[in-house]
């Protein structure tokens, strides 16, 4: 009676320390599931997220320049056009219009002569390699050379000297004429007037 006894004892004690230690594992509040691989497998190495890098070109800009914005005709210049460092994809493409109404150029510092005056745009559209577009300009203002505008051959026809000095002589002339009789007549009246009056009175 005894022995039975002890024995259950012992197996309830057993019981009890197995629901202790099943409870011990159970997950805190709020604890994620533990990643346990199956049986005879690793688990997996947990997957580490990088930082995301922003490594690639940003976009196209350019800045268009001339080294001389004023000029007399006729007006030599030299353009160009620099791509921001780090921005667009190369290889880079140029079109230059110089607003004047001749060709264009390719080239990225093209130089171009104005022969005529006048306000102008000059003006370039950079593509880069993966068809972006960016567009600058500069204005350019020439103005007309008056030392060499006008020859003395133009001169004379726009202003007839010979002419109007021939004209000058000749009214000088006529007002001395006008004089001169003027004063005829009146050195004529002036003689007349004493006689006629002694013929008046005795």
């Amino acid at each position: 009676m005894n022995t039975l006894r002890f024995l259950a004892i012992l197996a309830l004690s057993t019981s009890m320390l197995s629901c202790s230690s099943g409870s011990d594992e159970r997950a805190a509040p709020g604890a994620g599931p533990k990643n346990v691989a199956p049986a005879g497998e690793k688990a997996a190495a947990p997957i580490k997220l990088e930082k995301p890098t922003n490594s690639g070109p940003g976009f196209l800009t350019a800045f268009a320049d001339v080294d001389q914005v004023v000029g007399e005709v006729p007006h030599s210049v030299k353009l160009g056009v620099e791509v921001v460092d780090g921005t667009g994809q190369p290889p880079f493409t140029y079109k230059w219009d110089f607003g004047d109404a001749t060709e264009f150029s390719t080239d990225q510092r093209p130089a171009h002569v104005y022969k005529i005056p006048g306000s102008f745009r000059a003006s370039v559209i950079v593509t880069d390699g993966k068809g972006q577009t960016d567009q600058d300009y500069v204005d350019i203002t020439v103005n007309e050379d008056f030392e060499y505008a006008v020859t003395p051959d133009q001169l004379r026809e726009a202003l007839p000297l010979d002419d109007l000095l021939d004209k000058a002589q000749k009214a000088q002339k006529e007002a001395e004429k006008q004089k001169g009789a003027a004063k005829e007549g009146k050195a004529a009246a002036s003689g007349a007037h004493p006689s006629g009056a002694q013929g008046a009175h005795p």
